[in-house]
């Protein structure tokens, strides 16, 4: 098991959370001041999070052998049903306290499209629920691979892919970002072709992708995110392949739950920043923000143990139970 991708996922996820957290303490003009140097910064969580994907559909696909249908199912049913339910969450608020949600103006096709992963397609700058924007780049992903898949073998469909969301950035159709998601699939065939080999130096490649990503907090390299971030994404990915597997349980526990962590934490931060500043306006911006990073995070956890989890495995059951319902062809005699 390769439990270090669980401790990226939690690091990605947490860091989404502090970059939100940190950008509404100083949007409240909070006292931030250690903190202060890492303004923007956690934004990288979504780099990480693309990179993470592109080897995770890579390796999914190649290991398990699976097919352009059972690829894209998958990913539909480990996806869709809780996005779609924290958007009719957020949709609903949107009509119940229109106040809150002054930035919004629904319309039945910004609606729609919110649902159908395509709002930034069609001209809005985010969906319903704003960090659904990394999601419609994710359905892309899905789509470009299942078709490479139906194309031609597993290698067939990461280089289909990957070509094709290249070439939709050169183009200017996307942004650079999406080429992240190809730099993890370069992850995993450089893992396939050195799975068996003893690299010493890996240990030491692994930190120097952290001190990289460390060091863009106060260094302006003045470049895309793709390689200021994305890069040293990609390093520490490849190297953690190689080196010791984490074995900590609290934070495989919150790799699992980063998805839920992700798509609720803005419901949690919302909510606290705006008790902080009624009834606890005195308190230390700095302290405010780690404050909420692990109310978010232990939030998402339960999200996931009792909301996530059990959606998902329902969706699964019922799209099991209409496959064996399908009539099967017969053969003519």
């Amino acid at each position: 098991m390769i439990s270090n991708i669980q401790f990226m996922r939690a690091f990605a996820a947490m860091n989404v959370v502090f970059f939100h957290a940190l950008g509404m303490a100083l949007a409240k003009k909070m006292n931030v001041t250690a903190l202060a140097t890492f303004e923007g910064w956690g934004a990288n969580g979504v780099d990480v999070f693309f990179v993470i994907s592109g080897f995770i559909m890579a390796y999914t696909v190649h290991e398990r052998q699976k097919t352009a249908r059972d690829f894209i199912t998958s990913r539909l049913v480990r996806v869709v049903p809780f996005y779609w339910l924290i958007t009719t969450i957020t949709l609903g608020l949107a009509i119940a306290m229109p106040r809150l949600f002054a930035d919004l103006h629904l319309s039945t096709e910004y609606v729609i499209s919110s649902y159908a992963f395509t709002s930034m397609s069609v001209g809005y700058q985010y969906p319903l629920l704003s960090v659904g924007w990394t999601l419609e780049y994710e359905m892309l992903f899905y789509i470009l691979f299942a078709a490479g898949l139906l194309l031609g073998r597993q290698r067939g469909a990461m280089l289909f892919s990957s070509a094709a969301l290249a070439a939709l950035a050169m183009m200017g159709a996307l942004d650079w970002i999406a080429v992240e998601f190809c730099m993890g699939v370069g992850c995993y065939l450089i893992y396939r072709l050195g799975s068996k080999r003893n690299f010493r130096h890996w240990l030491l490649i692994h930190i120097s992708g952290w001190i990289l990503l460390l060091l863009s907090a106060i260094v302006d390299f003045q470049v895309h995110r793709a390689i200021v971030w994305g890069l040293p994404a990609t390093i520490i990915l490849l190297s953690s392949l190689f080196i010791a597997q984490n074995s900590n349980k609290t934070i495989i526990m919150i790799g699992d739950a980063s998805y839920s962590i992700y798509l609720t934490h803005l419901f949690v931060l919302g909510f606290w920043f705006t008790f902080f500043e009624r009834f606890f306006p005195i308190i230390n911006g700095d302290a405010a923000v780690f404050v909420t990073v692990v109310v978010s995070c232990f939030a998402g956890v339960l999200a996931w143990r009792y909301i996530e989890i059990p959606i998902t495995r329902w969706a699964r059951e019922r799209l099991n139970a209409l496959n064996r319902a399908a009539p099967r062809p017969t053969s003519i005699a």
